[in-house]
């Protein structure tokens, strides 16, 4: 990550198993797989209609991805027809960045219909909904009830936005970057933090700690290896 800062890109680790909705080239690929069947099927067919192999050679592979003509003149795929093309091509990619609500910046995304809801995670008309919903399903268990049914197992309860404990240290603090150095675990981070991202400052910094105290480590005045504090001034 430090490294990849140096060289000036910014690597956000995402949330596994939502890349169908949260990355943009996974918006590229749906349109780049059916162009790809599609030539696929349309070169073996005219292979098959001319006696030849339809053994998947790599020349084959990329007469489907790019487009262009058979080298025994059997069929030819026009640029049109190109998958890459259609994939990612420049209006796929701002298609697709759109989508996702990376250019412009809208964060799209959280508005997809896969992305799970709970109530007071947003002031909207789904969140409105969600809430009448919610009244309308308790009303009616406590009218069944009232009646003598057993109308718990009709009952339903919407997830709601938990409320975050506030992070034992401020940002840019000495405290938070010592306490980050000494955090073994992803939950001792997240205590620290209260779930900053591993790209912020702080983590950056909270790396260098334990690298400089092994640089110092062993410079004591009789040779033997020096216990290092855990304040250490200056630096951070």
């Amino acid at each position: 990550l430090a490294t990849l800062r140096q060289l000036g890109f910014i690597l956000f680790p995402g949330v596994p198993n939502t890349t169908a909705v949260t990355q943009e080239t996974d918006r590229n690929y749906g349109p780049f797989k059916t162009q790809f069947r599609i030539n696929l099927i349309h070169l073996t067919d005219a292979r098959i209609a001319a006696g030849e192999s339809t053994s998947l050679q790599p020349w084959i592979v990329g007469l489907c991805v790019f487009g262009g003509e058979c080298p025994t003149k059997t069929v030819e795929i026009p640029l049109s027809m190109s998958a890459f093309e259609k994939g990612f091509s420049k209006e796929a990619c701002l298609s697709a960045w759109a989508k996702v609500g990376a250019a412009p910046c809208t964060r799209a995304c959280l508005s997809d219909k896969h992305v799970r809801r709970e109530l007071g995670d947003a002031d909207d008309d789904t969140n409105s909904l969600m809430v009448a919903l919610q009244e309308a399903n308790d009303n009616a268990v406590a009218l069944l009830t009232r009646h003598g049914y057993r109308a718990t197992h009709l009952a339903a309860k919407m997830n709601r936005v938990a409320v975050r404990k506030s992070a034992v240290t401020v940002p840019h603090s000495k405290e938070r970057i010592l306490l980050l150095a000494k955090a073994k675990t992803h939950g001792e981070k997240f205590a620290v933090t209260n779930g900053d991202h591993l790209t912020s400052d702080d983590f950056f910094k909270s790396v260098e700690v334990n690298s400089r105290k092994k640089e110092i480590t062993g410079q004591g005045a009789d040779g033997t290896p020096e216990m290092v504090p855990d304040t250490i001034e200056g630096g951070i």
